[in-house]
């Protein structure tokens, strides 16, 4: 496969141009994913997998699609094994003009305190003002390379969502874990995405958006509802205390899945 070379200096952003710590072969075809094979990046993006599954969560779950039921086993834990890097140069420079253009700027006075931040990440030119982190987002199996191809498709998001028809990600693989659908060889795979979050709407207990088809601002339905004064471009949803966050946004052109994650889930 190709060679990575992640040594992370920094880049230019906002001009299209794709990051510098990517291999940039020219000749990466779709799916464009490339093998990271960088043994400290690889460690990092293990670690952060491991750091953030709430083993006491894990295997549980109303929204659990490949249940113990369907997969004949139970399981208290996720190993990741590999990990690629979507180097898509027809996405990129699409995500690149709007996460520096279209969303509005996260508020400074507040401190989402994201679980799956670290130290590596600070590296990797984020856009820090307008909101931009690392989210994980589950999926079927079958579906990895047509996101990493076309990126994420909101219109696939859940119809009955209770933020409405956006792209879900979260801070905890054992939420993630529940939408995943593995291939025949008993994998699974998960992305993990940046987000542009923007100006963040939090929703919390009793709030519902299901059917939104973007955040509250004072001129949709949701926002006159809510009697919201400005525009949002994403909902942080945290139902009650004992639920996972779920981070939304609702444009698709707000996240781009720059790493896929391989991982086997722990029988018991």
């Amino acid at each position: 496969g190709h060679r990575d070379k992640y040594s992370h200096p920094p880049f230019n952003t906002g001009s299209g141009t794709t990051p510098s710590y990517w291999v940039n072969d020219p000749s990466v075809a779709a799916p464009f994913r490339v093998e990271v094979t960088d043994p400290a990046i690889l460690a990092n993006i293990k670690k952060l997998v491991t750091d953030n599954t709430d083993k006491k969560r894990i295997c549980k779950g109303n929204d659990l699609k490949h249940t113990p039921k369907i997969c004949g086993y139970s399981w208290d834990g996720i190993t990741p094994e590999k990990v690629w890097r979507v180097e898509n140069q027809q996405r990129w420079p699409l995500y690149d003009f709007n996460r520096k253009k279209t969303a509005g700027t996260i508020d400074p006075t507040k401190n989402y305190n994201v679980q799956c931040t670290a130290p590596w990440m600070d590296k990797l030119g984020l856009e820090t003002t307008h909101g931009e982190m690392y989210l994980f987002h589950g999926t079927d199996a079958g579906l990895i390379d047509t996101i990493a191809t076309k990126g994420f498709n909101q219109k696939f998001g859940s119809v009955g969502g209770l933020y409405g028809l956006g792209v879900y990600f979260a801070e905890d693989c054992a939420k993630v874990d529940q939408y995943c659908v593995p291939d025949k060889n008993d994998k699974y795979y998960m992305f993990l995405s940046r987000v542009v979050m923007g100006s963040i709407y939090e929703a919390g207990t009793g709030v519902n958006l299901n059917g939104a088809m973007q955040a509250p601002g004072p001129l949709t339905q949701e926002g006159r509802q809510l009697k919201v004064t400005q525009k949002y471009d994403s909902v942080l949803g945290h139902l009650k205390k004992s639920n996972f966050r779920e981070f939304v946004v609702y444009s698709k052109d707000l996240a781009y899945p720059e790493y896929v994650i391989q991982y086997t889930r722990n029988k018991i």
